[in-house]
């Protein structure tokens, strides 16, 4: 009744599974190597595992009775009589090709034709069939396929322990080479070369000094425009390092994340008097003030749909400030693809209603320059740049994707 599945070479994809198993234990990030092993090595096996094979005979479902032909061999003669044909399905959990496999490779009735995804599918067919020979039939097809299975979970048992022993050895071995470099890094008294510019958060020894420039004319101060790009330049780079530490960034929510960036701020810039330049506000924000105006404003914001890139544009249009007020938004991304999540930050700030213009869109790859109007006053306007961060989970211990489980 249902569709038929092309014949695989179960146990060479099984083996393959096996090598993307290994696979991953190198890619896995190092600092989750080190700070929690044994959560890496569970959270690959039961991504990579077998899943043995258990029916549910409770849930067992049928077909409408048919009319079928069935023949009958009396005195020799074949002959055709009128019969009834009824189809059962069984459904099971665990791994469809480890079973599909036995079935094919057994020398029972089955065939890998009767396994479908979730449930093996029987048929009688019979001359007067009645309740009684129904009832037979299902209770021997239950000691048949309690009999059948023990052999492909002894299968699934055996590679899954081979599994267990092979990522367990090889984080293992991971985890001691990683501390070791650790520790001959904090030994050596050679210093350090500097990181790719791309990459590094500086802390600097002698701050930058950030002016607030105060104009001859009419025209009211502003931050620096080269100072503003360098802040964006910083935040960036913070974002980058947050990416690459996904069990330290994953455990942060947006406060915490806000006072690590400030952090990294005031290490980096100093006012004109000594002291911290940067300072917090509310939960999420970070705040530049000049003369009871604010000339920079930064928010961080975990995507949670529209709405909370909407709050964020709210909450920055409502500051006090000066006519060419700088700012920053910087939208954390977890489990929501990035392309998605840019799309949707884009639309919101267009549809925003204190929406000025755009100078840049913002991409995966770059930030997005945005123009906004303060609430106060439509002439003063708001630089907002738009930047996405993406904070991973920390490996999970179910994930779907083993190439034996589909």
């Amino acid at each position: 009744m249902a569709r038929r599945h092309k014949p695989v070479d179960f146990l060479a994809q099984l083996e393959e599974n096996l090598r993307q198993a290994l696979r991953r234990c190198e890619e896995s990030p190092s600092d989750q190597v080190r700070a929690d092993p044994g959560a890496v090595i569970a959270g690959l096996c039961a991504e990579f595992e077998l899943e043995p094979i258990e029916f549910d005979f409770d849930s067992v479902t049928r077909s409408s009775v048919e009319e079928t032909p069935v023949w009958d061999f009396q005195g020799g003669v074949n002959t055709e009589l009128h019969g009834q044909l009824i189809w059962f399905r069984y459904p099971f959990r665990g791994s469809a090709p480890l079973l599909r496999h036995a079935a094919r490779t057994s020398h029972g009735g089955w065939t890998g034709n009767d396994v479908h995804d979730g449930y093996v599918e029987v048929n009688l067919r019979g001359h007067q069939l009645d309740q009684p020979s129904i009832t037979r039939f299902l209770e021997s097809k239950r000691v048949e396929i309690e009999r059948f299975v023990s052999a492909p979970n002894e299968t699934a048992r055996q590679y899954n322990e081979r599994l267990y022993v092979q990522v367990e050895n090889l984080i293992t071995k991971r985890k001691r080479n990683l501390d070791h470099i650790a520790g001959l890094d904090a030994e050596l008294t050679v210093p350090l070369f500097p990181a790719d510019p791309a990459r590094r958060v500086d802390i600097p020894l002698a701050r930058t000094e950030v002016r607030i420039v105060d104009r001859d004319d009419r025209r009211e101060p502003s931050l620096g425009q080269d100072i503003y790009e360098d802040v964006l330049r910083t935040l960036t780079s913070f974002g980058l390092a947050m990416e690459r530490l996904p069990l330290t960034a994953g455990k942060l929510q947006e406060p915490e994340i806000r006072d690590l960036a400030l952090f990294v701020l005031n290490a980096n810039y100093e006012g004109a008097a000594a002291g911290e330049v940067f300072h917090g506000a509310g939960k999420t924000d970070i705040r530049l003030t000049y003369r009871d105006r604010d000339a920079f404003i930064a928010e961080f914001k975990y995507w949670d749909g529209p709405k909370s890139v909407a709050g964020a544009l709210d909450q920055v249009c409502s500051y006090t400030v000066w006519r060419n007020t700088k700012s920053a938004l910087v939208v954390l991304v977890r489990d929501v693809k990035a392309t998605t999540v840019i799309a949707g930050i884009d639309f919101t700030i267009k549809g925003h209603r204190q929406f000025q213009s755009v100078d840049k869109p913002i991409s995966v790859e770059e930030p997005g320059a945005y123009v906004l109007r303060s609430n106060s006053d439509p002439d003063r306007l708001i630089s907002l740049a738009v930047i996405a961060v993406v904070v991973p989970r920390p490996t999970r211990v179910v994930e779907a994707g083993a190439a034996a489980k589909t």
